[in-house]
């Protein structure tokens, strides 16, 4: 229902306004969800009294 929604609301903008309709970059898409993710995982952790640090990831050894 909400993504009915979602484009409904897209399909009336690009008709009110007689604009062409645009394909967003999914590289900033996907930047914009990270940090909300790290807000909203953020603002969890302190509300549990916890703080996050960020880990660097590691490579795994090869074997040997």
């Amino acid at each position: 229902m909400a993504t009915a929604h979602k484009i409904a609301r897209t399909v009336y903008h690009l008709l009110k306004y007689g604009e062409a309709y645009q394909v967003t970059q999914t590289a900033e898409d996907e930047r914009k969800r990270q940090e909300r993710e790290l807000r909203d995982l953020t603002r969890r952790a302190n509300k549990l009294g916890y703080t996050l640090a960020q880990v660097r990831e590691s490579t795994p050894a090869a074997p040997g």
